[in-house]
């Protein structure tokens, strides 16, 4: 069964049979689903506590590069709103995490 778009990233993100990991997928983004990005990127350098593990899992080096790798991740979206395929499921996976989890996000604040 193919997956359906979501109204934000374009299907080819999550299926890597069509767009190789290096190609920038560019993303239309509103206003609003600009902020959603930038407060849960920058959340990681904030309240959000991730533990080495979690980062990892995640797609980042460790606990301590995360704020810094989320913070480069926003300053690309912020120039041109394109990423890799690799990049934006991190981005979607950091903020979400970031928001709902209480134990490494910043859900409770």
């Amino acid at each position: 069964m193919p997956m359906s778009a979501h109204p934000i990233m374009p299907t080819a993100v999550w299926d890597d049979r069509r767009v190789p990991h290096a190609e920038p997928i560019h993303v239309q983004l509103d206003a609003d689903e600009r902020e959603v990005l930038r407060a849960g990127l920058l959340d990681w350098g904030g309240p959000a506590r991730p533990t080495d593990a979690f980062a990892t899992a995640m797609g980042f080096t460790d606990a301590a590069s995360l704020s810094s790798e989320a913070r480069e991740l926003w300053q690309q979206i912020d120039r041109s709103s394109s990423l890799t395929a690799e990049d934006w499921r991190r981005v979607l996976l950091a903020v979400e995490v970031v928001f709902v989890s209480d134990v490494v996000g910043s859900g409770l604040d």
